[in-house]
């Protein structure tokens, strides 16, 4: 959700919800525009760094992002999980491990400035120190500010399910897994992992659905190989293992069950 805006053009810091305008007192939203003006003035001269640097073979306007936050559940769990990051051209440049207070550089480019940026002990220290007090404490005021839009008049969000289908001693490697809600196959993007090996030479894969909790009936998972002389479908529900016994170059058990995962 976003609750402020500032661009080159107004150069000025605005509210984007009116609980953030309501809550935040004049010296926020004028402290807030001169920090925003350097940090245009920052990107400025590092885009021109990058270009120079880098000698950029893709022609017209250059990007560098930064994104920075930090995560808390919804119980308040004091362990922080907070990041610092930035990209140029849509690819990862820089990131902030604040464990080992060091930058880590994915690209080679990006090595200068790792280096130089991992000898500013006192500026890390301080970003380590954000990221686990400071940013909490802001994320827990927004929170505050903003309950009732964020957790629409008081209801908390609610937590997803997430259904996994795994298929498990098969050979050869390749296999298909789909899913159907109410006998009609989803086109919603799964998340699957690679067709792992396991220790008898034959093969698992699992694809996971993030599903409604409330609507968590009717769902069910296809498993497609070129061993099964059909279909191998299991419904969710039921908590019951499938299996299918085939004859390729072994004989091996194909199962498929569904997983609950909070």
């Amino acid at each position: 959700m976003q609750i402020d805006y500032y661009d080159s053009i107004n150069q000025k810091k605005e509210s984007r919800q009116t609980w953030m305008k309501e809550n935040m007192d004049p010296d926020y939203w004028e402290k807030g525009t001169k920090s925003r003006k350097s940090k245009e003035q920052w990107f400025k001269v590092n885009v021109r760094i990058l270009e120079n640097s880098l000698l950029s073979l893709i022609s017209g306007p250059h990007v560098l992002q930064w994104m920075h936050g930090c995560t808390l559940d919804e119980d308040n769990n004091e362990k922080v999980q907070g990041y610092d990051q930035y990209s140029y051209d849509g690819n990862d440049f820089l990131s902030f491990d604040k464990n080992d207070l060091q930058w880590v550089a994915p690209m080679q480019p990006a090595v200068v400035t790792k280096q130089k940026w991992d000898g500013e002990k006192i500026l890390n220290q301080y970003t380590k120190g954000y990221l686990e007090n400071e940013c909490i404490d802001w994320l827990k005021k927004f929170l505050g500010y903003g309950e009732r839009d964020i957790y629409r008049s008081g209801k908390r969000p609610r937590k997803s399910l997430t259904l996994t289908c795994m298929a498990t001693g098969f050979y050869p490697k390749t296999i298909h897994i789909h899913w159907y809600k109410d006998k009609q196959r989803l086109s919603e993007e799964m998340n699957s992992t690679w067709a792992l090996p396991n220790n008898d030479n034959t093969f698992q894969l699992r694809s996971s659905l993030e599903i409604d909790p409330v609507e968590g009936k009717g769902y069910s998972c296809e498993v497609l190989h070129g061993s099964l002389p059909e279909p191998l479908f299991t419904h969710w529900g039921k908590r019951q293992q499938l299996a299918h016994v085939a004859q390729c170059i072994y004989v091996w058990t194909v199962q498929c069950h569904l997983l609950q995962l909070e």
